[in-house]
């Protein structure tokens, strides 16, 4: 549905003043009877007018994308995300059922505008641009159908018309131009990504020759500019460009333009990238059709044979070539699709460490400052490399890249190393610097040592305590593979350390359930009591919201492991939760009946004895304690004994019953219009057994709790056949 608003009032306007003010003012908390809440930013507004926009997109088209390129270079918005959302669907073909034709109005609308814009205006909405290139580019349309029961979701190829054939074209000349006024690396790529986009044939719908014809036809145009520039453009993007080449020789394998080969030989011909191709990007890309070991056998080989010819003699020669590789790092991908370059780099520096350290005092080349240091610690010069570390702690520089050297420290060699390392920890503690602290904390959780890992855990447990203390909490990221062997000695006192910091990470995720697993097993008692403590920080209400006291669910290997656990670790973990259930606040019970139902999915033996031994007790508290857990569960029949229970010991408590109705009926997820009715009915039939009960007060409930349900069944029917009637006027059925 397109929203037209009245013809008086001139809505973007209002929306440009809305984000002027916005950007203008501060964000001012929301203050309530609850507590205080994160006020509105404009990024929340921008998201807001962004919606709307979304809506008027087809009434005013042309300022609706003036906008849509203001927001999109705009600095102050971090996430572009929800702007070239907009712009897709500004983009996309509009499939009109009732004409059976596809329309292209907008995108030819958005592409007159486009190439009226100045070079300034290309280079500075590139990002823009190449979102409306691949959109337009794309060769498929999806039209969706809604009837009142159903959603159709159709895909098919766009039709190979004049106007289709005319608009890629442009759009595509729109795109060169655009890189021919670039500086930005990245940039560069976003074009080359949309670019690519035309090269491309429908997956999920068929096609005809035409379609291949114009493809083909626009691959042809595309490679005539690839050739164009390769010769001299970043060798970054020389590696994009290959790499699509591969995907082309595998698209047109059968056919293939005479172009591709001449695209192949002008890389093939650039000698700075044949260089650059052996030390960056991963096995599978520097030679497709050779298998993963053979590629790293190849690398491997090539960076013996460069290490072997670099000397003080050619050095300079050689150093032209490395920083013609590294001008655009780190923008130009992942850190892996280095690796090579990086081995290369620790390779000379162990073999030449002269030369590394010449390596070393390149500014072009401080990312890799690691590797080259460590490289040299492994060289016949480890005592000028111990002499840089020492000097780096002491000046405070390249703190992070001496935590590295630590992955390459052999166990015969720890005893050199740990002086360094503790002098490391001390000042990384001085300065706070949480990233180096992470960094040595993911270099142990490597070490594979036999017989110093009680010198590692020393100093792990001295790192984790810093760590707390600058309530960091991304160590646990960085040690829960290792975590096994290295914490199975570690002592209560170490274990304190551990937990300690954990009590403080926002959400518990698989990494630290791993690491909790551990104390599980060796310590159950310890394990509940350290929920208690996350519970107790929840209590706080100066604690963020965000904070997590219990796991949503515990992932499906930590619930395998704890199920496995003894019977008597089980009560134990029983006990010990319901110690929770003697306070006062709401959120004891309320994450206690969590932590059981997590630890306990289907209602353990000793669980369902201890809370029957409860309501048959006196205990104060036992009623909110049995709603707090039987709620926790959807009303599985394996709660029934409890249930019953609960319902002898308050007779003709009506607000108990009406809790027990609500806990008995509970479905969890259902479907259909009428999943509720389905699932009520199917919670009738749980209970009849409950009629050949001795007790005449479970009797008398039964008979409540069906009418309840019954009641239930007739709203809910009435509801899903009000909902149908409406869905069926609104789509014009009958």
């Amino acid at each position: 549905m397109v929203i037209t608003p009245p013809p008086d009032i001139d809505i973007i306007k209002i929306l440009r003043a809305a984000l002027k003010k916005a950007k203008a003012l501060p964000v001012e908390p929301v203050k309530t009877l609850i507590g205080e809440f994160d006020g509105r930013s404009y990024d929340d507004v921008v998201a807001v007018v962004l919606d709307i926009l979304k809506q008027l997109r087809f009434v005013h088209l042309d300022k609706v994308f003036a906008v849509l390129a203001e927001l999109a270079i705009d600095k102050k918005i971090k996430d572009k995300k929800k702007i070239f959302e907009v712009v897709e669907k500004m983009t996309e073909p509009v499939y009109v059922k009732k004409d059976k034709k596809i329309y292209f109005h907008a995108q030819l609308a958005i592409l007159d505008i486009i190439e009226k814009w100045d070079n300034s205006k290309l280079m500075s909405n590139t990002a823009l641009i190449a979102e409306v290139g691949k959109h337009v580019l794309h060769s498929e349309f999806e039209a969706s159908t809604w009837t009142s029961s159903s959603v159709t979701i159709g895909h098919g190829a766009i039709p190979v018309t004049d106007t289709v054939k005319k608009l890629r074209k442009r759009m595509i000349a729109l795109l060169i131009k655009a890189y021919t006024k670039q500086e930005n690396i990245q940039n560069k790529f976003s074009i080359l990504e949309a670019v690519e986009t035309a090269t491309h044939t429908p997956i999920s719908a068929n096609y005809g020759e035409d379609m291949e014809a114009m493809v083909r036809d626009n691959l042809d145009e595309i490679v005539k500019f690839y050739i164009l520039i390769s010769p001299s453009t970043d060798l970054d993007v020389v590696y994009k460009i290959e790499k699509q080449l591969h995907w082309f020789k595998r698209r047109f394998e059968k056919n293939a333009p005479i172009n591709l080969s001449e695209l192949d030989a002008v890389i093939q011909n650039n000698e700075p990238y044949q260089l650059y191709r052996v030390l960056v990007g991963f096995d599978g890309d520097y030679l497709p059709d050779v298998g993963f070991k053979e590629s790293r056998k190849m690398r491997d080989k090539k960076i013996t044979e460069i290490v072997q010819d670099i000397s003080e003699t050619n050095y300079e020669e050689w150093l032209k070539k490395i920083l013609l590789i590294t001008k655009n790092y780190p923008y130009t991908g992942e850190r892996g699709e280095f690796n090579y370059f990086r081995k290369l780099l620790n390779e000379i520096s162990k073999a030449k460490p002269k030369i590394g350290l010449k390596l070393l005092e390149e500014r072009a080349l401080e990312s890799f400052t690691d590797i080259i240091i460590a490289g040299i610690w492994c060289s016949t010069e480890r005592k000028t490399a111990q002499n840089i570390l020492n000097d780096w702690i002491t000046q405070g520089k390249f703190l992070s890249a001496v935590a590295v050297v630590f992955e390459f420290v052999s166990e015969k060699d720890l005893p050199l190393a740990l002086p360094i390392i503790r002098k490391l920890v001390k000042r990384a503690k001085t300065d706070g610097d949480v990233n180096t602290l992470n960094h040595l904390v993911s270099a142990i959780g490597f070490k594979k040592f036999q017989n110093s890992t009680k010198n590692l855990q020393s100093l792990l447990i001295d790192i984790i305590q810093a760590l707390t203390d600058l309530k960091n909490t991304w160590l646990v990221q960085n040690i829960w593979y290792g975590s096994e062997s290295l914490f199975a000695s570690l002592s209560k006192e170490e274990w304190k350390v551990v937990l300690d910091s954990l009590v403080s990470v926002p959400n518990l995720s698989y990494e630290a359930e791993e690491i909790l697993s551990l104390v599980a097993k060796n310590d159950p008692k310890e394990f509940i009591q350290f929920f208690e403590r996350r519970v107790q920080v929840k209590n706080k209400t100066k604690r963020d919201n965000r904070y997590d006291a219990i796991p949503f669910n515990f992932t499906p290997r930590q619930a395998g492991e704890l199920s496995d656990l003894s019977e008597a670790t089980k009560k134990i973990f029983v006990d010990e939760i319901f110690k929770w259930f003697k306070g006062a606040h709401w959120l004891n019970y309320r994450e206690g009946a969590h932590l059981l139902k997590n630890l306990f999915p289907q209602f353990n033996p000793y669980l369902e004895s201890k809370l029957i031994t409860l309501l048959k007790s006196k205990a104060a508290n036992k009623a909110r304690t049995a709603i707090a857990v039987l709620r926790a569960y959807e009303g599985e029949a394996f709660l029934h004994n409890a249930c019953k229970e609960f319902i002898k010991q308050f007779p003709n408590n009506k607000k108990y019953h009406n809790e027990m109705f609500v806990i008995l009926s509970q479905s969890g997820v259902v479907s259909g219009e009428y999943g509720f009715v389905n699932a009520y009915q199917a919670k009738i039939s749980d209970v009849q057994s409950w009629k050949s009960d001795q007790s005449k007060v479970i009797k008398n409930f039964v008979s409540s709790y069906e009418k309840y349900l019954n009641d239930r069944i007739v709203w809910e029917k009435k509801r899903a056949d009000e909902d149908i009637d409406h869905r069926k006027r609104e789509y014009g059925e009958k």
